[in-house]
C-alpha cells in the first residue's frame, strides 16, 4: 500500500482571510455555496479557519458529519470543539481566544 493523501480543500474562513485561498464566507448562503463545492469535489475532511462566525463553523461541522460522514476540524479549539468539532489543526496558532484573553488584561 503506498501513502494516502486527503484533502480538506481550502479553509473555510470568514471576513478579512489572510490567504490567498480565502473566500470570505460571512452569510449561510456564502457557506452553502462552500460546502456544496466540498460536497462535489468529495473532500475528505472540512476544516473552519479563524474568522467564521461561529454559528456557520457549528453549520460546517453539522454538515461535514451528517451529509458528507467526514471529520471536522477548527483552526483552533474554542468554539469549535464545544460544538462537536473532530480536533483542531494547530496546538498553538492564531486565534481569536488567545487575542481576547491578552487584550482583557491589557485592560
Amino acid at each position: 500500500m503506498g501513502p494516502r493523501y486527503f484533502s480538506a480543500g481550502e479553509p473555510i474562513d470568514g471576513e478579512r482571510g489572510y490567504y490567498a485561498g480565502d473566500h470570505g464566507v460571512t452569510a449561510a448562503n456564502q457557506l452553502q455555496m462552500e460546502l456544496a463545492r466540498a460536497q462535489a469535489m468529495e473532500y475528505d475532511s472540512i476544516k473552519t479557519y479563524v474568522r467564521l462566525p461561529h454559528e456557520l463553523q457549528l453549520t460546517a461541522m453539522k454538515f461535514a458529519h451528517e451529509k458528507l460522514g467526514v471529520w471536522a476540524a477548527s483552526h483552533y479549539g474554542l468554539p469549535g470543539l464545544t460544538f462537536g468539532m473532530d480536533g483542531m489543526t494547530h496546538v498553538s496558532a492564531t486565534s481569536r481566544w488567545v487575542t481576547l484573553t491578552r487584550d482583557r488584561r491589557a485592560a
